[in-house]
């Protein structure tokens, strides 16, 4: 098929407008099936140029042919057993229908409001469920220059178990570095605390770290970077229910789609069977 061909029938799509209420002339044919300009109307977006709406539609063209051929291959030559394969089709269509539907039903239905109380009882209630898979802590990390002022308090507070200490550590961090993670409030795992920093190559055991140091420091030659640990849950301990706060409301939130799922299904067997639209008919 020529490029002028195909340059004159995309013209023709986006000057014209072409639909199917109008008389269209095949782009291709592969034995009785035919390409016609107004299945092709989507496929380029408006933004693209001449050139690249003619490349997309010619390969488009050719894709399409060869589908149609293997298919053809498939159907006329093939050992397929055609039957099984549309009873797959249709549950498959079947499926897809009814996911869309369930879909749209429960966007429209779903409560979506999950309380505190809610997810602090299903917590209580599910602790065993909740076991920590690495270690988690509150913490403090910066980095500072051989520049900045006060170095040498900065490091004391960092040692300091005093928690008023603390927080003049937290102004330093606020007021001499660009974007400090502090994480007071916020469990975090150690390892994403420390990623990217040379902080990482210091800390090789994480649970002796944390059972030992309360903070730590490293260079990269460039940059001091500073860490301070105010809080730390150990791997295979229960998790802290602010770490899995928003699991527990994915959770509840899947329990209810669930359940309004299975209270439509009732529903709809209950109206069938009121109506005598079902009924097993089998002696």
């Amino acid at each position: 098929m020529s490029r002028i061909f195909l340059a004159g029938i995309w013209m023709c799509l986006t000057a014209c407008g072409i639909d199917r209420t109008e008389a269209e002339q095949p782009i291709a044919k592969v034995y009785d099936t035919y390409l016609m300009p107004s299945d092709i109307q989507s496929i380029v977006s408006d933004a693209a140029t001449p050139e690249d709406s003619l490349r997309i539609v010619e390969s488009y063209v050719q894709t399409w042919a060869k589908t149609q051929l293997l298919y053809h291959e498939a159907v006329t030559n093939a050992n397929l057993n055609l039957d099984e394969i549309e009873r797959r089709v249709m549950e498959y269509k079947y499926q897809l229908i009814t996911h869309a539907f369930l879909q749209q039903y429960i966007a429209e239905n779903l409560d979506t409001l999950i309380t505190d109380h809610q997810i602090r009882a299903y917590y209580e209630a599910n602790k065993a469920n909740f076991e920590l898979k690495q270690n988690i802590v509150k913490g403090l990390l910066f980095k500072i220059s051989d520049q900045t002022p006060d170095k040498a308090k900065a490091y004391a507070w960092l040692r300091s178990r005093n928690p008023s200490d603390w927080e003049q550590l937290r102004s330093y961090a606020f007021s001499y570095t660009q974007n400090p993670v502090i994480s007071d409030t916020t469990w975090i795992p150690l390892a994403d605390l420390i990623r990217n920093t040379p902080l990482r190559n210091e800390i090789k055991n994480e649970v002796q770290f944390l059972a030992t140091q309360h903070y730590a420091t490293a260079t990269d030659g460039e940059y001091f970077y500073m860490l301070k640990i105010f809080e730390y849950k150990m791997a295979d301990q229960t998790s802290p229910l602010e770490f899995v706060k928003e699991q527990i409301r994915d959770i509840l939130l899947n329990q209810r789609k669930m359940s309004l799922q299975h209270q439509l299904e009732v529903s709809l067997l209950e109206k069938a069977k009121r109506s005598n639209n079902y009924k097993i008919t089998a002696d």
